[in-house]
C-alpha cells in the first residue's frame, strides 16, 4: 500500500451509530484483536485489556449507565439503541505499567482500523467512563479491579450507514514550529 492509498483507507474509516443485525463472527473478532496485540507500547508493557460484551443483559446495563452519563454531562438526546445491537468491547489499562493510557489507545486505534479494513463500522466512546457515576457503575458492572483506568468503550457491527465526513482542520492549523 502506497502513502496514498493509505491516506484514502483512513479518510473513508466513519465513526458509525448504526449497525445491521448481524453477529460479528469469532474469527472477525480475533482479527480486531490480533491487530490491538501489535500495537506499540513503551517498554513493550503491552498495558491493555479488553472486555467483549455480547451479552444483551450487559448491553442493557451500559446502555442505561451511557444514557445517564450523557444527561449528567448536559449532552443532547442520542439514539443509543446502536449499544444493544453492537458488539461492544471495554477498553482498560493497566496503571501499573509505563504510559496505559497511551498503549490501550493506541491499540484501539489499530482496532478501528482493523475493523474498517474488514468491512465493519466502529465508535470510540469516552462517555460510559466520563463521569465518577459512570466509571463506578461500569467498573461495578464488569467486576473490574481499581488498579485498571477504565479507557473507553468502543461499538462493532456491520455499519447500517456511511456517515459524512466532519471537517478536520488543516495541518497548518495545529503544527507549530520550533515553539507554540
Amino acid at each position: 500500500m502506497n502513502y496514498e492509498e493509505f491516506l484514502d483507507f483512513i479518510q473513508t474509516r466513519r465513526t458509525v451509530r448504526k449497525y445491521k443485525q448481524e453477529e460479528i463472527s469469532e474469527k472477525i473478532l480475533e482479527k480486531i484483536f490480533e491487530a490491538a496485540r501489535w500495537a506499540p507500547s513503551w517498554l513493550n508493557q503491552q498495558p491493555w485489556e479488553f472486555i467483549l460484551i455480547k451479552d444483551i443483559k450487559k448491553k442493557n446495563a451500559v446502555r442505561k449507565i451511557y444514557d445517564e452519563a450523557r444527561e449528567e454531562l448536559g449532552l443532547y438526546k442520542q439514539d443509543t439503541s446502536f449499544l444493544e445491537i453492537a458488539t461492544l468491547i471495554f477498553v482498560l489499562a493497566d496503571t501499573e505499567k509505563k504510559a496505559p493510557v497511551i498503549g490501550a489507545s493506541l491499540a484501539m486505534q489499530n482496532m478501528i482500523l482493523a475493523a474498517h479494513s474488514l468491512g465493519l463500522g466502529a465508535n470510540i466512546m469516552g462517555t460510559p467512563v466520563s463521569t465518577e457515576n459512570s466509571r463506578k457503575k461500569m467498573r461495578k458492572l464488569f467486576n473490574v479491579p481499581e488498579k485498571y483506568e477504565l479507557i473507553a468503550l468502543m461499538a462493532f457491527g456491520y455499519a447500517d450507514e456511511n456517515p459524512e465526513p466532519k471537517p478536520k482542520r488543516t495541518a497548518k492549523k495545529f503544527v507549530h514550529f520550533n515553539w507554540f
